[in-house]
């Protein structure tokens, strides 16, 4: 799994992130894997729920919250909180289907409930 995540996401440096997730299969497992043009899981998350902004040269993080389209009002759960604006939900929904159409090492490391 790659996950790039934005500049601005880190409150003291501006730099690009990348998150790795991998594990590191034996090496006949690798072999099989290498043979059969093995996926790798990436997404470029832009939206993290939240800016860094800076008042009296201190820096903090400003909730971004969801807004309906149509009425432009903030987007509330079920419970009546706001919701973040943010890509990490989903992505996590996006990984775990991606990762059942792989390898049972995956699974096992990687959906399997404690």
């Amino acid at each position: 799994m790659l996950y790039l995540i934005y500049p601005k996401c880190f409150c003291r440096y501006r730099v690009n992130t990348t998150l790795i997730v991998a594990y590191k299969p034996n090496p006949e497992e690798l072999k099989k894997l290498k043979e059969q043009k093995y996926e790798v899981f990436v997404k470029d998350i832009q939206k993290v729920g939240y800016e860094v902004k800076t008042k009296k040269r201190v820096k903090y993080f400003e909730p971004i919250y969801k807004i309906d389209e149509e009425t432009f009002e903030v987007v509330q759960d079920k419970e009546g909180r706001p919701v973040l604006d943010e890509e990490f939900t989903q992505t996590i929904k996006e990984f775990r289907k991606w990762a059942l159409t792989q390898e049972e090492t995956l699974k096992n490391l990687f959906l399997k409930e404690n």
